[in-house]
């Protein structure tokens, strides 16, 4: 099962991005970090899983919520006052490649019979 893998490092990034406003900076800068971690694990994790066996096709759409890793990005830029442009353009290509991915599935996923979590292609697409 897929779905809960990917609460993790989506909550810390959005809380991280929300941190600005309510929370002192280091509370968004360790948010960050935190989400950027857990995504590095998880995913890891997701790859030896997607290896091991087959996903199931109820499963599928779940894997556009990788597509996160560009909220990861924007709590970057925005947590940090002179964000590393190598962080920056490392985490774009990474969101890009992930978005290419699923965009290129896509068309075969939805040709198939609709289960409820299709609606996670509605994330980041």
């Amino acid at each position: 099962m897929l779905p809960p893998w990917f609460v993790v490092y989506v909550g810390f990034a959005l809380t991280g991005f929300d941190a600005k406003n309510f929370a002192p900076t280091w509370f968004g800068k360790a948010a960050f970090f935190e989400g950027l971690t857990s995504f590095i694990i998880i995913f890891i994790l997701l790859i030896i899983r997607i290896r091991k066996s087959s996903i199931p096709r109820m499963d599928k759409p779940t894997l556009c919520i990788n597509l996160a890793v560009g909220i990861c990005l924007t709590t970057y830029v925005r947590n940090f006052e002179h964000p590393w442009l190598i962080v920056v353009v490392v985490l774009y290509l990474f969101s890009l490649l992930l978005w290419i991915y699923m965009v290129w599935h896509l068309p075969k996923w939805l040709k198939l019979p609709l289960y409820p979590t299709d609606a996670a292609f509605r994330f980041r697409l």
